[in-house]
């Protein structure tokens, strides 16, 4: 009986092990490839249209405000992992750094970016879900393709018949 419950502690911790170890690959500091990334205004054209004239008819939003909390593809981005957090800073020096639990901890509330946010690492990917004030719902996918670091954004409102979808890409920078 102590051995099976050796053998299965051993085992836990060698995978918390190898997710860690996976997980540190996210760390350090990555430079946009534009060549690689999508131009969210180009790859979305339609939706966004959609959603300006949609936009037109409500007084008090504009597209800007309503887009204000998706992710803008930085030059530069610096990744920090803490024990049960992820910290984002964007080469951007006047902005604030994002940090977000991965611990199951309740939504991370953002007043700067009027957002609530969740995070989760599964399957060696970092997901984070945003949900604004104004009901967009923005997930990204952060994941490690041949040593290249690719955020998968996704976004959906109840206003576009469509989601906004577009992919960065990040090499290591020197």
């Amino acid at each position: 009986m102590k051995v099976h419950a050796l053998l299965l502690l051993l085992t836990l911790l060698l995978a918390a092990t190898a997710a860690f170890a996976e997980q540190s690959a996210f760390k350090g500091r990555w430079q946009l490839d534009p060549e690689r990334s999508d131009r969210p205004e180009r790859s979305n054209r339609r939706q966004l249209r959609s959603l300006e004239r949609t936009l037109d008819e409500e007084p008090h939003t504009s597209l800007e405000s309503m887009l204000a909390p998706m992710r803008q593809p930085h030059d530069r981005l610096r990744i920090s992992l803490g024990t049960h957090s992820v910290t984002l800073y964007s080469g951007a020096e006047d902005e604030d750094p994002e940090h977000y639990h991965t611990d199951g901890r309740p939504a991370t509330v953002d007043s700067a970016r009027r957002t609530q946010s969740l995070a989760a690492w599964e399957d060696g990917r970092l997901y984070i879900e945003r949900v604004s004030l104004q009901g967009l719902r923005i997930l990204e996918v952060w994941s490690l393709q041949d040593d290249r670091l690719q955020v998968d954004v996704e976004a959906r409102t109840t206003l576009l018949e469509q989601p906004i979808r577009y992919r960065l890409s990040y090499v290591r920078a020197e």
